[in-house]
């Protein structure tokens, strides 16, 4: 009885104490990285990517969440191997959309401008992507190529590996990045 009361009051008391307590020593993660606008309501999250529509926006990865993607109840990789041929017209198909959407060539494509991340919801993009999409951003919004690049280089973060195809494991938060962009628009 006594071994009981002692694991109860350590593991159900005492641990998520101690939990809560490492969570507050980075509340931004902890709390979902809320994005709140200049009357403190909340707007998105920066930890989880979401679609955007018009030119006027960074586009973020792919999303291979849920039947429609960015269903983050869903949140999981589109588990097509590489082999697959429905999955080589799919990229294929995808790199000929982004290609024709930012007026560059098939080739100039990043891998991650094509290919969902493993949880289909991952808010980061290389700095590549982001680069290729700033002549359509400037021509929608009028803002300078050189702020476009300015906001790019502001949301950049380190990243834990290279995937995105960006050197020294550097990637850009989209969210963060069309968060900062709306707010230099309304300006």
């Amino acid at each position: 009885m006594r071994t009981l009361l002692v694991m109860m009051l350590i593991l159900g008391f005492i641990y998520p104490m101690v939990l809560i307590g490492v969570g507050k020593l980075s509340p931004d993660k902890s709390n979902g990285g809320l994005l709140r606008d200049a009357n403190n309501e909340i707007v998105g999250s920066r930890l989880i990517a979401n679609p955007v529509e018009g030119d006027q926006w960074f586009q973020p990865r792919p999303s291979a969440a849920g039947d429609n993607g960015w269903d983050a109840m869903s949140s999981s990789a589109s588990n097509a191997a590489v082999v697959s041929q429905e999955y080589q017209d799919e990229i294929a198909k995808r790199r000929a959309e982004v290609a024709a959407r930012e007026g560059v060539s098939e080739d100039r494509v990043p891998v991650d401008a094509v290919t969902a991340s493993g949880s289909g919801l991952d808010p980061h993009i290389s700095t590549a992507y982001a680069e290729i999409q700033v002549p359509r951003i400037a021509k929608a919004t009028g803002l300078g190529e050189d702020d476009l690049r300015q906001l790019i280089k502001d949301n950049q973060v380190g990243f834990m590996n290279s995937f995105t195809g960006s050197p020294n494991g550097v990637a850009v938060n989209v969210v963060t990045l069309n968060y900062d962009l709306a707010k230099l628009v309304a300006e």
